[in-house]
């Protein structure tokens, strides 16, 4: 009877072993799906920083080379009227 009861204790504690150390694993899991969860957002946030910063360089490239355009063309508008006042007067 004596065996009975110390394997029956054994068993017991087993059994709670089992459960506070699935209790640690579900523990750990759900933090991990929180810092994958937090790495995600930030993952986003850091993603979208750099589509703006990509827009932002892009519109600042584009309004660079309209402004060279407008000075390339203007320049060339003066250029073309001074060789036709010359060619006229020729």
């Amino acid at each position: 009877m004596a065996t009975f009861y110390f394997v029956l204790g054994m068993v017991t504690v087993l059994v709670i072993a089992e459960v506070v150390a699935a209790f640690f694993v579900i523990k750990t899991i759900n933090l991990l799906k929180e810092q994958a969860r937090d790495a995600e957002r930030q993952l986003s946030a850091h993603s979208n920083d750099v589509h703006h910063r990509i827009d932002s360089v892009w519109q600042d490239t584009e309004q660079h080379f309209q402004e060279v355009y407008r000075q390339l063309d203007s320049r060339l508008d003066k250029l073309e009227t001074k060789l036709t006042k010359q060619v006229i007067k020729g």
